[in-house]
Parts: C-alpha cells; sequence; structure tokens
C-alpha cells in the first residue's frame, strides 16, 4: 500500500510538472499564435498550410519557426542535452554516432543521378573545347569544431565512390585542401580562409589548363586584404543551440586594399549595381547591424538565391570567363576567384528556371572553363538534364 501511495504521489508530481511546462510553453508562444495562424491563411502565392507542412515535414515544425523565445529555448535545449549527453538532436534528423560524430537519417546520396548529371555537363562542354572542373570542399579536421560527419556536411561532393566515378568518366576532380580547421562550428559552410584557399586551388587549374587568369599572386595573399570579424550564429545552431554547439563562430570578411571595380546584374535586370568589391560584390550587411544584429554573414557575398546572375570584373577586360555552377558553399570562393577573371557567370540551378538556364548555358554559353560546385543533395537533383 505505501509503495502504490508513493507510485501515486510520483505520478502526480510528473503530471504537475507537465502542465507547469506546458503553461509556460503557451505563455511565451502564444503570443504569436494569430501571427502563425494569419501566415498560413493568407492569400498569398505558395504560402498555404498543405505547403508549410511540406517544406518543414510537420506541423510541430513549421510552428516552431515562430516561437517568440525559441532562441533561447533552443539553447536550453542544446545545454540540457549537452549535460545529458544525449544521441539525438532536432527530432532525429541528426544523430550522434560513437565516435561522437553527426550522422543525418534522411535518406542517402543518389550518387548515380549526380553522377550522370555531372558527366552530361562535362561531355557537353567538352565537344566544344570548354574544360570542366568538379571541386569537392576540404573536410572538417579537427574535434574543435561542431561533431558533424562528411556524410553530413556536404555529403555529395565528398562521396569517395562518386569522385572515382567522375575521375574514371574523365571529369577532372579537384579535391580540395586547406591548412587548418577549415569549418565554421556552427553552421555548414566553410570559413572565408578555407573559401579563399578553394579559390586559390581553382586559380592553378585554371592556369594549368592554359586559361588566362590573372594577377593570382596578388589576390591570394591575405597581407592584400583587410579582415573584418563579426560574431555569427550559423544554421547548425537553428536546432541545437548555441552552446551545445561551442559558442559562436568570428565570421570573416575580407575587403581587397587593392583597385576594384565590378559589376554584378543579372539578364532580368532586377540585379545590377557597379562598385569596388565591397559594394558590388558584397551586400552590406556590416552597415545594417542595427537594424540586424546577428545577420546570417554567409550571404553577405553575391547573389542568393538567385538563379543566374554575372560578374563583370572591368580591371581585367579581356580575362578569362567562367561559368560557376554552383549553391551556397561556393558564393565567397566564386567572388574572389572573380579578382583575377574579366566574367563570372553563376547559375544556381536550384533557383527560378534554374534547370533551363543551365540547359541554355549548357548548349549556347561562350565560356573558357566550367566549374561545378555543390554541397546538397537537392543541387544534383536539380540539375535534371536529361
Amino acid at each position: 500500500m505505501e509503495e502504490q501511495n508513493k507510485k501515486k504521489k510520483i505520478t502526480k508530481s510528473g503530471l504537475v510538472l507537465t502542465l507547469v511546462f506546458l503553461a509556460v510553453v503557451i505563455f511565451l508562444t502564444g503570443w504569436n499564435f494569430d501571427r502563425f495562424v494569419s501566415l498560413l491563411k493568407a492569400d498569398l502565392p505558395g504560402i498555404t498550410p498543405e505547403n508549410v507542412i511540406w517544406r518543414t515535414g510537420s506541423w510541430n515544425t513549421a510552428y516552431t519557426e515562430y516561437f517568440r523565445f525559441r532562441e533561447p529555448l533552443i539553447d536550453l535545449y542544446g545545454v540540457v542535452n549537452l549535460g545529458l549527453d544525449k544521441k539525438s538532436l532536432d527530432n532525429f534528423t541528426l544523430l550522434k554516432d560513437s565516435e561522437n560524430k553527426m550522422q543525418s537519417t534522411q535518406e542517402g546520396f543518389d550518387r548515380l543521378h549526380a553522377e550522370e548529371a555531372v558527366m552530361i555537363l562535362s561531355e557537353s562542354f567538352a565537344q566544344r573545347g570548354i574544360p570542366l572542373l568538379f571541386v569537392s570542399e576540404p573536410p572538417r579536421v579537427t574535434e574543435e569544431s561542431f561533431p558533424v560527419s562528411a556524410e553530413v556536411h556536404f555529403f555529395g561532393s565528398r562521396d569517395p565512390e562518386f569522385l572515382r566515378a567522375l575521375t574514371e568518366s574523365g571529369v577532372d576532380v579537384l579535391e580540395a585542401a586547406s591548412e587548418g580547421e577549415v569549418a565554421l562550428k556552427t553552421d555548414m559552410h566553410l570559413t572565408t580562409a578555407a573559401e579563399m584557399d578553394v579559390a586559390r586551388q581553382i586559380a592553378e587549374w585554371l592556369k594549368r589548363q592554359g586559361i588566362d587568369y590573372r594577377d593570382d599572386d596578388l589576390i591570394f595573399d591575405l597581407a592584400n586584404y583587410d579582415a573584418a570579424s563579426h560574431l555569427f550564429y550559423g544554421n547548425l545552431v537553428k536546432s541545437s543551440g548555441r552552446y551545445y554547439t561551442l559558442g559562436g563562430d568570428d565570421f570573416e570578411l575580407l575587403y581587397p586594399r587593392f583597385e576594384t571595380d565590378f559589376t554584378i546584374d543579372n539578364p532580368e535586370g532586377n540585379i545590377e549595381r557597379r562598385g569596388d568589391f565591397r559594394h558590388s560584390l558584397m551586400n552590406g550587411m556590416e552597415d545594417q547591424l542595427e537594424i540586424n544584429a546577428n545577420p546570417y554573414w554567409v550571404l553577405d557575398y553575391l547573389q542568393y538565391p538567385s538563379a543566374r546572375y554575372t560578374i563583370t570584373n572591368h580591371k581585367q577586360e579581356g580575362g578569362c570567363k567562367i561559368l560557376y555552377v554552383m549553391d551556397s558553399v561556393a558564393m565567397r570562393t566564386a567572388a574572389y576567384l572573380a579578382l583575377g577573371a574579366g566574367e563570372v557567370t553563376v547559375i544556381d540551378p536550384r533557383g527560378a528556371n534554374g534547370n533551363a538556364l543551365l540547359i541554355e548555358a549548357m548548349n549556347t554559353g561562350d565560356y573558357d572553363a566550367v566549374i561545378v560546385e555543390g554541397g546538397g543533395q537537392d543541387f544534383y537533383f536539380t540539375m535534371n538534364l536529361y
């Protein structure tokens, strides 16, 4: 009897704690619930309850985007998981393995589709005498960064069988390397210095092909840049919290000290800007910190998510023309590579009409070289060229 009474007391205590927790959550989030409902009901293209669920996977995931105190709650969630040595995060979409690395439970990389897409691109440009390089990003190298495995961190572009198949089919593959830690702790992207180093390795490949890439000694000497560093919380902490990921990152912006003059535009005419590197290829997030104190610094470069735009370097007139087929993993790489090229055209096949634009470039574009660099499965699936 005494044992039963003890169990009842424990059950009641658990119920009380659960109700208190629910009350706190409702209090913290309820003020924004009307906003959430109104958004779902809004008569806007593509904004419907069905589409929100399709994009996010569940009502619960969609709703968490509108928590008023979402970031502090996620930080608390990360601290608790860290303290309890939990092996899963973000509703089991990421799992820690026995080596404390993050593994994805999502469907695996479709290697055969990716191989075919890259091979079709390579063969098409080869018929017109235009060389193509596939770039594989350098992997994380130390445990100081957030423990994300290569399979999660741009798993597609690093798949060994995928890279071997491309090489055997005659595609030039650059398995980029960089000294020291190349990855941000709180984000899937590389550090700015690492992306600059990838650009240097691409420039070396271009010169080996006999392509007129210029001023590489000037461009890839970091002594020729002014640097600014900003605290950065990237896309990994959206599900795990800043403290689980060992705090924030120092995100570095590099501004050339030498004279530059660029135009960035697109055929539709809704992007057109001319100026030096900072005022053309960058988006001025440093000047908007009073409005947004924690911007997503990766997007301070170029024009994500636009499907196509062209960078013209007025200091390198007559220089090489490059087609860069890429997603966000290469925005800083492409920006710094453009310093030694006459023109760089960027196509992201995931953007609006991106696939059609890529096919058009494949059939008609006038380029000296093509670079392909994409980080995730959606990039390769979108590159549907059959």
